[in-house]
């Protein structure tokens, strides 16, 4: 089982930006000496729902901050960018942290954010299906291409990256179609947050096709080996505590998300209320005993990766720092480690 640490931390406004990066830099070097195998950067503009908006700036400020871990994307909104840039920089990032890269992208969800860069939402699909294919030919140099969405003509990108033939890729899966499209490509998967039934129908759906799709023995092990579900996660030293706690924090969230996540779109006065769904379905909440427990409930149907998300919705700094360390010192040890980095 490899853990990994989801960075999106939500921020109140102009004055709380900086100081929230600075919090959230603090913990992926704590998660970075402390045995977690990843840290993934999300994006998201324009809303407060993310304090640093841009993975791969950031991802670049933290190259000399992280001494092992793998950096990921959960992910970057391929839409956002344009695919030869995108290409581009994914590279310089594999070249920061020799090969301990993953170029993770989805097709995002916020129309707020759509709007704010000027691009259709309904089309968002036929972008990032044309915009996948510009990409892998940028990767492989020598390509031209004049499509709907992009126009390209490159000889090869600046820098060459570390890995071969290119960054390792990764993808957010929202559909079957995308489950299938990724499994057919021999990539990593990654899934929302769903309970163990539901994960249990994408694993078993993405290893069918996996191996339908005469990929080597080694691409199935690899993507089988990072098979990634994200929870949000709460930690305290009773179940009451835990609760108790975090209910504040929660309620903030999913008013800001609504703005930014149309998955989890909710009407404002109505977050308190769906509070306790949303723990059902979305969170692992309690003590380092029973998350722990939950967490085996999601390896026995296939995930390799639990990705935990422990700074949201303004969360008090103490709150979340008290949940790293008693993942990493309480959790973590009740599951067989793998070194470090994507193999």
């Amino acid at each position: 089982m490899h853990f990994s640490l989801y960075i999106n931390p939500q921020t109140s406004g102009p004055d709380d930006d900086l100081k929230v990066i600075r919090a959230v830099t603090q913990h992926i070097e704590y998660a970075d000496q402390n045995g977690f195998d990843a840290v993934y950067l999300t994006e998201h503009h324009t809303t407060g729902y993310n304090a640093f908006a841009d993975p791969f700036v950031f991802g670049a400020y933290l190259a000399n901050r992280i001494r092992r871990m793998t950096l990921g994307f959960s992910v970057a909104v391929l839409p956002f960018h344009h695919p030869l840039r995108f290409a581009t920089h994914c590279n310089l990032l594999d070249n920061f942290y020799e090969g301990r890269f993953i170029a993770g992208f989805g097709t995002g969800n916020s129309p707020l954010e759509y709007e704010a860069f000027g691009i259709p939402l309904d089309e968002k699909r036929e972008i990032v299906n044309e915009a996948i294919e510009v990409v892998l030919g940028c990767w492989r140099g020598n390509y031209e291409h004049h499509g709907k969405y992009f126009n390209v003509k490159v000889e090869r990108i600046i820098p060459a990256p570390y890995t071969k033939p290119h960054p390792k890729v990764t993808r957010a899966v929202t559909s079957d179609e995308s489950l299938v499209d990724t499994a057919r490509r021999g990539w990593p998967v990654l899934l929302g947050r769903f309970p163990e039934q539901r994960i249990k129908q994408y694993v078993d759906r993405y290893r069918e096709v996996l191996e339908a799709s005469n990929h080597p023995d080694d691409v199935i092990r690899s993507c089988l080996d990072w098979v990634t579900v994200l929870k949000l996660v709460y930690l305290a030293e009773s179940e009451e505590q835990a609760y108790e706690e975090l209910r504040p924090s929660l309620v903030r969230y999913l008013i800001q998300a609504a703005k930014a996540n149309s998955s989890d779109y909710i009407l404002e006065e109505q977050a308190n209320e769906q509070a306790d769904e949303f723990i059902a379905r979305a969170m692992l909440v309690g003590t380092p005993k029973q998350v722990a427990e939950r967490i085996e409930s999601y390896a026995a149907v296939g995930v390799s990766n639990m990705m935990i998300w422990t700074a949201f919705g303004s969360m008090p700094h103490e709150q979340t720092v008290r949940t790293l360390r008693l993942f990493a010192e309480e959790v973590m040890p009740h599951f067989q480690r793998v070194p470090a980095g994507v193999r």
